[in-house]
């Protein structure tokens, strides 16, 4: 599996990881397991559930309850609202804070997962975005933004970001 580990602050106790559905669609319980992580963020859409490993969608909602798998959909190359990306990213810095490790993955963990991951480390951190996403390249090769709207996404929330930080 290419389970990825996301630098964060040293006095960050949890663990951030990106990764594509490939390495955890066929077995969610397993790519936890490897890492010792908590938590499963998928931010793919049904259909893109639906396309490849459809029996995910149930390990999904057995899982929800529990806290082992958390859904924030966002369509292939696109963005979610800026409220609620924001507030899905306050919620991922808290569980970090609070030590727990989470696994980020979209199709191939480079586009969505970026977004998720470069936010999370600017808000973690209070780096600017280029050095933040610079981190995240270096962790998961090729990782984005992949377009100039996930790139805009990105200034937005992060320099928001800074200014509640």
């Amino acid at each position: 599996m290419a389970i990825d580990r996301v630098p964060l602050p040293d006095e960050i106790p949890g663990r951030l990881y990106a990764t594509g559905f490939t390495d955890v669609g066929p077995d969610p319980d397993a790519a936890l397991a490897e890492v010792r992580a908590d938590t499963l963020l998928c931010l793919l859409t049904d259909e893109d559930i639906a396309l490849r490993f459809p029996r995910f969608t149930h390990w999904l909602e057995a899982n929800a309850a529990s806290g082992r798998a958390w859904r924030f959909p966002i369509e292939d190359g696109g963005v979610a609202d800026d409220d609620a990306m924001a507030g899905m990213v306050a919620g991922l810095v808290d569980q970090l804070r609070r030590g727990r490790g989470v696994i980020t993955h979209c199709g191939a963990g480079i586009g969505r997962t970026s977004l998720a991951c470069g936010l999370a480390v600017v808000a973690l951190s209070g780096r600017p975005l280029d050095v933040a996403l610079a981190e995240v390249r270096a962790a998961r090769s090729g990782a984005g933004p992949e377009n100039p709207y996930q790139r805009a996404h990105l200034e937005r929330l992060a320099a928001r970001l800074r200014e509640a930080s």
